[in-house]
């Protein structure tokens, strides 16, 4: 994940916005997955402390930003449901539906 965000700011500086959210996505579902790997070993309710949610959220938010840019809302709604999805599996249900709503109004948008 560290070296995708690496190649993400790589290409942001050679202003390749495609390459950029390609890559700060893959990037976050790397640290999604691993922390609903964390998750399902351990037993602890570690609602409070989910090491890898605010970087891979500040991956999704990032690769949504060029999405939303470049007017691709289909895109960026589909991060924002991938985004919900991982949140909601790891019991998360507020911050899920805050983002299953943004998915569904930038769906909206994109069929208007």
């Amino acid at each position: 994940a560290i070296c995708l965000r690496a190649a993400a700011q790589c290409q942001k500086a050679l202003d390749n916005p495609s390459v950029v959210a390609h890559h700060e996505t893959q990037a976050g579902q790397l640290l999604w997955r691993e922390e609903l790997q964390v998750a399902l070993i351990s037993n602890v309710d570690d609602s409070v402390f989910r090491e890898f949610v605010p970087e891979a959220t500040s991956c999704y938010l990032s690769a949504i930003k060029i999405h939303v840019t470049h007017e691709h809302w289909s895109l960026a709604g589909a991060l924002y449901a991938d985004m919900a999805d991982f949140l909601w599996a790891l019991d998360d249900p507020a911050h899920a539906a805050m983002y299953y709503e943004k998915a569904a109004h930038l769906i909206e948008a994109d069929r208007a």
